[in-house]
């Protein structure tokens, strides 16, 4: 970002630069897997090295992007409009793709070729992405989904989810550790409940202790007044 940052200002068409540096983001991803895949040696945890999964965050960088473009213009493009007056839609084509990703790969996912990554860890992306759109575009105050993304506990889970983010794996192994299983062979609903109920509690400690302060750094090393991520705003 910061690089795509200052690339933007020397050339001076930042739309074009940004949408540029997001495809190469994306392109970076897809190439990883491929070049991890063709090593043929035992060193599939490197497909869940950062390279793999900058596709990811460029989608996230993208709706960001595309959002503020629409804030500065005043208008909304009509896919735009039409993907905003859908959340059902966008809800229901992130399930089908999370069923994809679920159930129709029959190896285990650290033996996937390097086309089946891609595809594996793409479909994950679109998954995100639809579950995001109706919370980025579209009249937030009308429909139950966005009555669910408003939600405060929905709210309060957005606010410290990086950390879920990050927790989340370490706890699977604990789990996994604790009840002396392995990960798929594991009863889904049970390890799930402890996973997330342990994940969104170190998440909480993790944000009060370390991300909220950091995040003050930002505004100049002040410690006083709310930090701008507590209070979230859904347009």
């Amino acid at each position: 970002a910061w690089a795509i940052r200052g690339v933007a200002r020397r050339v001076g068409r930042a739309v074009l630069v940004e949408v540029i540096g997001l495809v190469t983001l994306c392109v970076v991803s897809l190439a990883w897997h491929q070049w991890v895949s063709t090593l043929r040696l035992s060193l599939d945890h490197l497909h869940s090295w950062l390279p793999g999964y900058l596709g990811l965050f460029a989608l996230g960088m993208g709706l960001a992007l595309i959002s503020a473009r629409i804030a500065q213009q005043g208008t909304v493009p009509r896919l735009v409009r039409f993907v905003g007056n859908q959340p059902l839609l966008c809800w229901v084509a992130a399930a089908v793709a999370y069923w994809i990703t679920t159930t129709q790969f029959d190896v285990g996912y650290p033996h996937l070729s390097g086309a089946e990554w891609m595809t594996w860890i793409g479909l994950y992306g679109l998954v995100a992405l639809l579950l995001l759109l109706p919370g980025v575009f579209g009249p937030q105050d009308r429909g139950v989904i966005r009555r669910v993304l408003r939600w405060r506990p929905v709210v309060f889970l957005g606010l410290v989810s990086y950390g879920v983010y990050l927790w989340h794996e370490l706890w699977i192994d604990k789990y996994l550790q604790w009840s002396d299983r392995h990960l798929f062979n594991s009863p889904v609903w049970q390890m799930l409940a402890v996973v997330v109920a342990l994940s969104v509690v170190a998440a909480t400690i993790s944000y009060y202790v370390v991300e909220r302060p950091a995040l003050r750094l930002k505004r100049g090393g002040g410690t006083r007044g709310p930090v701008p991520s507590e209070r979230p705003v859904l347009r």
